[in-house]
């Protein structure tokens, strides 16, 4: 279960429809919604009810993907509604619905999401922010069938939760220890600044997850009685959206909820009043274990928010709209892009801005001085009319992107909307309605005000500083409030905006010609087109997405690199410089600004077997630009000195916030299961400390000229028009003479098998990981193999879910996953993960070896309800994958040279192979190939040691 801190007119389609129950709204415990309350109309497809008892339903019938429901029970209450003594109430409730209530065991609730095909934190999870508690279950296929049980399970979380002492006890364990995780340094600051910044007020003084004082005098008798007083009907709503018949729907509310006593209507949540002081608050704290500083200045307000309305709307909209361009002038100093500096934030009764950096130690007082002068400089001088107009063409974009989104949203993203607006007072609008309001809101954007909400957001008054990690001894609050002071004397000039005018590619005259053109075998609209350079072109139109598409540029080498160079974080630090040095006299701060107003999304990175890649989604004009862009990197692009600078730079700052005992234990396991293969290993930035700029530029060097061009474009294109494009741009590259593609080497791994448990720095709390590995080699070749060891996958991480929380208090999660690399041959993994509390992984790794050898061995046989649920599971994934361009452009189309069978195993999950998994197919695949003997099985466990840099 988890924590999770997130921030009008109704018109009926027939009299005849409304239902004695529904209509209710006039009384005495009906809470109204936030529609009636405003003057916004809500979405029409939305049906809001209310019965007799207070009990509230909206309804949202949605048919994207077929046969899906998402479902929340929401309980209007949190940590607010807590008093001193009731600290983590809400959420220890939270967790102990899932261990019987009503006629429910907590095997019986196992049993209905196991045969629903549904996985424990993903599909079905719990959790509590500040304001409610929601119970969320996402029912993926034929969810018709489902719907009475999950409404009794729903009515049983009302009234009947069942409070036993053994699951009490085990449940404060699991809370207890995720208290852990906000003792890590990073969330330590983050309290210790909300604190600082809320000061007054309940947010910072009731945290989610509980008081441990309060959690250890929580007994049967006061978490009933917390319990029996806000869990009430007048304080609950029900969300349903999915592929659902709504008089149905309603029906089954009014059986199972119209029952529930109502007890009348409860007063808001005492929160307390947010301190607006007079003069800057200052505070730090020493963390041990950090070795850098976080510096956190921010400045809240009391500000009651009232009924939604488009004037509070708007306001909102134009102080994250200042925000951000706070933010790109700190990302221009230091050097970072999509890297967030300043942050707007409400919480129904609080409001608040905040900036936060992390620095070196020795390098706190610039940051501090740095973040004021920005902030300060803003406020009093305002912004620059063209950077406003900049950014007004990337929100642009940014709006069109959401509103697609809305329209081909799935249930589950539909009913977090739904959700979260209603459950803090929003009017939940549609996707077209919130683009229209949206764009109106930009197009009215001026400079006036903008510059009024930066002064009303950052005035002397009320500014809160935080400093937090490695501090000096010789500071102390005092001192640091004295210099912040003198910081803020300081006269500041106005910022000297850059400019840029807009970037239009040259192209170099030239126009590949089309060597070959065909279709794609067994694929709808798929054609395959070869360019005289040898640059591959693979399009497919769908209407998935209309609009837009998704494109994928990849330089695949001809043959094995040399591997000294082939560390992720080198390999990173190799392809910023080539981006950031720029091209054509262009350098990357411009480019990637345009980049922005242009395109919704944009990746790069260097994968697998030195595989140099471009991922783009965009709208179907804009295709031409981006190819156009990418072909002048490849043409052009060098790695400067300035752009390598930067690259090192950005990689020394990663190395300052991404420092983690633990990820480098875990890189430690990837070396001895892969020796001598530093592409596999998760990153390791001290690697990179020695880099030596030529020869980064050599090694892209070789990836530039010694590569094949693959373009995949998949969506709303006409595959003439695209195919156009390309041989203007890609196509028409000169491409040096290559040899002949060499077979990829077998890859071939020995490491010594067995069970051992390394110990890491601590740094991240008591967090301990259980892991184990398995090659297979030869590994499954056929479709119905593969399938099986998924399937398994599902099975085995259903089990050890079980497993790990039946009669445990343990505070874990768990992931198992396979997967292949093509580029060596076929080679595959299996992959599982549990993570735990340090005093329990010897008993975490007992638990995993049992279950697998269990699965392994036949000796636990696979239930009928198993295998369904995870072939339902998997069904719906995979139809809902189908449905997504980019799921189609990664999983299917994806290099149709090196995996042509991806094709074939596309064609043989519409088939139905899925179906014809047995669970002795799953036992076989398990014997051939998973072996536990045979695994690199480790246990990672901290130690009372600090890391360093130095």
């Amino acid at each position: 279960m988890g924590v999770w801190v997130r921030i009008g007119l109704l018109f009926w389609a027939l009299a005849g429809a409304l239902t004695p129950w529904a209509l209710s709204q006039s009384n005495r415990f009906s809470q109204l919604w936030p529609k009636d309350r405003s003057d916004f109309a809500s979405d029409s497809r939305v049906r809001w009810g209310t019965l007799e008892n207070g009990f509230r339903y909206a309804i949202l019938p949605d048919g994207n993907p077929y046969g899906a429901v998402s479902l929340r029970f929401a309980v209007n209450v949190g940590s607010l509604r807590e008093s001193e003594k009731e600290s983590g109430f809400a959420h220890l409730i939270e967790h102990l619905a899932f261990e019987g209530a009503g006629e429910f065991s907590a095997s019986d609730i196992e049993s209905l999401f196991l045969r629903w095909g549904l996985s424990l934190g993903s599909d079905v999870n719990g959790y509590t922010t500040h304001h409610y508690t929601c119970y969320q279950i996402d029912l993926k296929s034929d969810a018709d069938s489902y719907l009475e049980s999950a409404f009794s399970l729903y009515r049983a979380f009302a009234d009947g939760i069942r409070f036993d002492a053994e699951s009490i006890e085990k449940q404060r364990s699991i809370v207890l220890a995720e208290k852990l995780q906000y003792e890590q340094p990073l969330a330590q600051f983050s309290a210790f600044a909300l604190e600082r910044t809320l000061k007054g007020s309940k947010y910072g003084e009731r945290p989610i997850v509980g008081d441990e004082a309060a959690l250890n005098l929580a007994t049967r008798d006061r978490l009933m009685k917390f319990y029996r007083n806000w869990y009430r009907p007048e304080m609950m709503t029900l969300f349903v959206v999915g592929d659902v018949d709504r008089l149905e729907v309603e029906r089954l509310v009014n059986r199972h909820f119209g029952s529930l006593q109502s007890r009348g209507r409860a007063s808001p949540p005492d929160v307390g009043n947010v301190e607006e002081n007079q003069i800057p608050r200052v505070g730090l704290t020493r963390i041990p274990g950090m070795d850098r500083t976080l510096i956190d200045l921010s400045r809240s307000w009391q500000e009651p928010r009232g009924r939604d309305s488009e004037r509070l709307r708007q306001r909102d909209f134009l102080r994250r709209f200042a925000c951000e361009l706070l933010n790109e002038r700190c990302q221009r100093f230091v050097g970072v892009f999509d890297s967030d500096f300043v942050f707007y934030e409400t919480r129904l009764e609080a409001t608040y801005a905040h900036a936060r950096l992390t620095t070196s130690p020795e390098k706190w007082r610039t940051g501090v001085a740095f973040l004021d002068r920005m902030i300060r400089q803003a406020s009093r001088h305002g912004f620059h009319p063209e950077e406003i107009e900049s950014l007004k063409k990337r929100w642009n974009r940014r709006i069109a992107k959401e509103r697609a989104a809305g329209l081909r949203a799935d249930s589950h993203s539909l009913a977090v909307r739904l959700e979260e607006a209603t459950m803090l007072g929003k009017v939940y609008l549609s996707s077209d309605d919130e683009y229209v309001l949206y764009r109106r809101f930009l197009d009215d954007l001026n400079k006036f005000d903008l510059d009024r909400a930066m002064r009303e957001m950052w005035r002397t008054t009320g500014v809160s500083l935080a400093i937090g990690g490695e501090i000096p001894e010789s500071v102390t609050p005092r001192s640091l409030g004295r210099e912040f002071l003198s910081y803020r004397r300081l006269s500041i000039e106005p910022y000297d905006y850059p400019g840029q005018n807009a970037i239009e590619w040259a192209w170099n005259g030239r126009v590949g010609g089309i060597a070959s053109e065909r279709g794609v075998p067994l694929l709808d609209e798929t054609y395959r087109f070869v360019f005289e350079n040898q640059t591959s072109l693979t399009t497919m139109r769908t209407r998935n997405e209309p609009g837009f598409v998704q494109i994928l540029v990849r330089l695949r080498p001809d043959s094995s690199r040399d591997g000294s160079l082939l560390n992720p974080a080198i390999r990173s630090v190799a392809l910023d410089s080539f981006l950031w040095s720029g091209v054509s006299g262009f350098q990357w701060e411009s480019i990637h600004r345009e980049l922005s107003s242009r395109v919704l999304d944009f990746e790069y990175a260097i994968e697998g077997e030195d595989c140099l890649c471009f991922r783009a989604r965009c709208e179907p004009v804009e295709i031409d630009w981006v190819l156009g862009m990418i072909a002048t990197f490849l043409e052009k692009g060098t790695v400067s000195e300035r752009g390598f600078a930067f690259a090192k730079s950005n990689m020394m700052r990663s190395l300052q916030v991404e420092l983690d005992g633990m990820a480098l234990a875990k890189q430690s396991v990837q070396r001895e299961l892969f020796p001598g293969r530093p592409e596999l290993w998760d990153p390791d930035f001290k690697d990179g400390l020695e880099l030596d700029r030529e020869a980064v530029a050599g090694w892209l060097g070789e990836i530039l000229n010694r590569s094949s061009i693959e373009v995949t474009v998949v969506g709303d294109a006409d595959k003439d028009r695209v195919a156009k494009i390309v041989g203007m741009s890609l196509g028409a590259l000169d491409r040096p003479a290559r040899p002949e593609r060499t077979e990829a080497e077998r890859f071939s791994i020995e490491f010594d098998a067995g069970l051992e448990k390394l110990p890491y720095p601590k740094q991240q709390g008591e967090r301990a990981l259980a892991i184990g590995n398995w090659i297979l080699e030869p590994g499954p070749t056929t479709h119905e193999e593969r399938l099986a060891l998924v399937v398994c996958e599902r099975i085995l991480k259903s089990r050890l879910d079980t497993a790990l929380r039946k009669d445990r208090a343990l505070s874990y999660t768990t992931k198992v996953d396979y997967w292949a690399l093509p580029a060596f041959q076929g080679f595959q993994r299996f992959r599982v993960e549990a993570d735990c509390r340090a005093r329990d992984l010897d008993e975490v790794l007992a638990v995993v070896e049992r279950v697998w050898r269990n699965l392994a061995s036949g000796e636990s046989p696979i239930s009928s309800d198993e295998l369904d649920g995870a072939r339902r599971g998997l069904e719906a994934e995979f139809d809902f994958g189908f449905r997504d361009n980019r799921y189609i452009l990664e999983n299917i189309l994806y290099s149709l040279d090196e995996r042509p069978e991806w094709v074939e195993e596309w064609n043989a999950l519409n088939s139905g192979a899925l179906e014809r998994v047995s669970a002795e197919d799953v036992v076989s695949v398990c014997r051939s190939w998973l072996s536990w003997d045979q695994a690199l099985v480790r246990g990672l466990q901290p130690e009372l040691a600090t890391l360093s840099l130095r």
